[in-house]
């Protein structure tokens, strides 16, 4: 039986995932922010989480140099758009996306907005290429919650991921 191309894209449509800010940190001060919806925690001890990135992204470049990475939980409130649209143009276009957004940095240098809802910082454990993404699996190190809210879901802001 053939894939059924217009049920496999509604079907993975619905997926119901969230909508984040990816940190990297490259060599010396090179770091970036991107969105994301393919991060999801893998285990709980050690605690790892996974992220996936388009192969030819900037930020796959940084995390490679780095071997460190951010995940920025966006809260679903009014700046969601704001922050995530800053986040989704490539670096090659958009130049410093982090220029005017406030962040710090922790143990692995990646970058912590922050405006974001909450955080965690990942060194990166493995890697796997995944058709055309890097699947990145890191360890914990570093997570704190900067205020009280609700994770913004990518329907939200109506916005669909698949294919």
């Amino acid at each position: 039986m053939a894939l059924d191309a217009k049920a496999k894209e509604t079907a993975l449509r619905q997926f119901t995932t969230g909508l984040y800010v990816v940190g990297s940190k490259g060599h010396g001060d090179a770091i970036n922010g991107m969105t994301a919806n393919w991060v999801a925690q893998v285990s709980f001890h050690p605690p790892l989480v996974a992220v996936a990135v388009e192969q030819d992204a900037h930020t796959c470049r940084l995390i490679d140099e780095g071997r460190v990475f951010s995940v920025n939980v966006i809260r679903a409130d009014e700046a969601a758009e704001d922050i995530v649209g800053k986040f989704v143009k490539p670096a090659r276009r958009a130049g410093n996306k982090l220029e005017d957004e406030e962040f710090t940095t922790g143990e692995t240098g990646a970058p912590l907005l922050a405006r974001a809802l909450s955080w965690v910082e990942c060194r990166v454990v493995a890697q796997h290429q995944t058709g055309d993404h890097i699947l990145y699996v890191g360890e914990v190190v570093g997570a704190d919650v900067n205020r009280e809210g609700e994770p913004l879901v990518l329907a939200q802001l109506g916005w669909h991921y698949g294919g």
